[in-house]
């Protein structure tokens, strides 16, 4: 069964929902439990087992919704931690083209080593001077904001992630 979810109206205590180009409604009690599922408009040739599937699809959805609504808080609370983060360090730190991956913190480690950046793009390569220890996030940022002004690519500005080759480490791009 592809059922839809279209509209979860906790205020009216309905559920709207599309089956197979067929719009539908379930109508929830004041705990949030179906007590009918009815096809909107009509006439419609669906049979009374299929309304029961939507039914009971409709009440795990609804059953589930508070867990995923916490999901996405945390989500939320997370993009806003790491954002806040970044956007402090790039200031702290000049960075003016580059724009981090979020989720890794400046000072995490990109690769055990003894490495440098390098950075090719359409015939144009940047390679770091610097070789660096065990190469943090930031350092990465600090070079791929220098590999941006060198290779005159303002588009892929978005750092993604990284490929190791060597003693190089290449930044792998995003718009």
């Amino acid at each position: 069964m592809n059922l839809d979810i279209i509209e979860y109206d906790g205020e009216n205590f309905q559920v709207l929902w599309r089956l197979n180009n067929e719009d539908g409604v379930c109508y929830l009690d004041t705990e949030n439990r179906v007590i009918s599922t009815e096809l909107c408009g009509g006439p419609f040739d669906m049979k009374p087992d299929a309304l029961k599937q939507v039914r009971d699809e409709v009440q795990q959805w609804v059953d589930d919704k508070p867990e995923r609504d916490r999901e996405y808080k945390q989500r939320e609370e997370k993009d806003a931690y790491y954002t806040e983060l970044w956007d402090e360090w790039v200031e702290n730190n000049e960075v003016k083209h580059a724009f981090p991956s979020v989720y890794e913190k400046p000072d995490d480690v990109v690769a055990d080593g003894i490495y440098r950046f390098t950075h090719r793009l359409f015939g144009s390569v940047y390679t770091s001077d610097v070789y660096y220890s065990s190469p943090t996030r930031g350092d990465a940022m600090l070079e791929f904001d220098k590999a941006i002004v060198h290779t005159g690519d303002y588009h892929h500005s978005f750092l993604e992630g990284f490929e190791i080759e060597g003693d190089e480490i290449h930044f792998l791009t995003g718009s």
